[in-house]
């Protein structure tokens, strides 16, 4: 059984993810590990995912947040969401892993 993260969601980022259903889906950026790009970069999808056996599922705050299996998770103490803006108009939800977990020898 792996230990999953916990998950911080920010005021604004909440509403927007209400707004839009309930369903948060957080899989690895395709740039992240790349040459120049942080290596924990995630995306953020406010939508179920189309194979939920693909994902697995946190229920925090009346979300289900679903986390793609691929990520390594176990390594992983908190997540961030937040709403990025762009311009002073255009807003976008962002997601960084901002605790990594301590190994205890």
């Amino acid at each position: 059984m792996s230990l999953l993260p916990f998950v911080a969601i920010s005021t604004e980022a909440m509403k927007q993810i209400r707004k839009k259903g309930n369903s948060l889906t957080i899989i690895r950026h395709p740039s992240a590990g790349r040459y120049g790009y942080s290596g924990d970069k995630l995306d953020v999808q406010v939508k179920k995912p189309a194979d939920v056996n693909e994902f697995m599922r946190i229920e925090q705050d009346g979300l289900h947040i679903y986390l793609s299996k691929n990520l390594s998770v176990e390594n992983y103490e908190q997540l961030n969401i937040w709403m990025k803006t762009h311009f002073g108009i255009l807003k976008k939800l962002s997601a960084r892993i901002t605790l990594y977990r301590r190994l205890i020898p």
